[in-house]
Formats: C-alpha cells, structure tokens, sequence
C-alpha cells in the first residue's frame, strides 16, 4: 500500500472511500478542492482532490446528498466531454480522474467502481 490516507469527514462512505484511495497503486498527495468550479454545489457534501506523485493523474472525490444527485453532477459539469477525464459514481461518491493514459485512467475507474 502506498498510501495512507484518512479524510477528515463524517459521513457513511468515508471509510470505503479512505480504502479505496489507500490501495490506489499511485502515490497520492492531496491538493486543494475548489467547490466553487463546479456547478450543483448545493449537492456537495465534501470534496477532496489528489495528484499522482509518479504520474500525471488526477483523483476528484465528490460526496454527494445522493447516488442521483452524483450522477446529476457529472452530467451538468460535462465530464464526459472533458479530454482525458472519466467518472464513475459508487453510491453517493463521485470519483473524477483525470489521466493521459487511457489504460491507467480505465485502470482506476474500475477499481472505484467497486472493487472492495
């Protein structure tokens, strides 16, 4: 494991969260989370971000009130249209990652898709 991360938020996912970003085979480093660039804040819990140490990746992690209100997010902020940018929704979590490498980016959708 590379990472140990612990985020600071009471909310029922955290912990699955927290799992899944400490087996991400990527040394994480959290950066700073500006709500303010995305549209649906009211739908935010929290929001945390993280940038690959050894690649050029990118980890947005959204709590949302809900799993459609996660959903409604990707879809107003068009993530599907972003280059190199790809999303999943498990739950209430929105997971944004954001990577050059088409098979890294896959990669790590997949593993938050899920995989506990």
């Amino acid at each position: 494991m590379k990472n140990n991360i612990t985020l600071d938020l009471n909310h029922s996912n955290t912990s699955q969260v927290e799992n899944f970003l400490n087996i991400v085979d990527e040394r994480l480093e959290q950066i700073p989370f500006d709500a303010q660039k995305w549209r649906r804040t009211e739908d935010i819990v929290a929001g945390f971000k993280f940038k690959g140490m050894d690649h050029s990746i990118t980890i947005t992690v959204i709590f949302a009130t809900s799993y459609f209100h996660a959903n409604e997010i990707a879809t107003i902020n068009s993530l599907d249209k972003i280059p190199n940018t790809n999303w999943t929704v498990n739950g209430n979590v929105l997971y944004v990652v954001e990577c050059i490498d088409e098979h890294a980016l896959r990669e790590m959708l997949s593993l938050f898709a899920g995989r506990e």
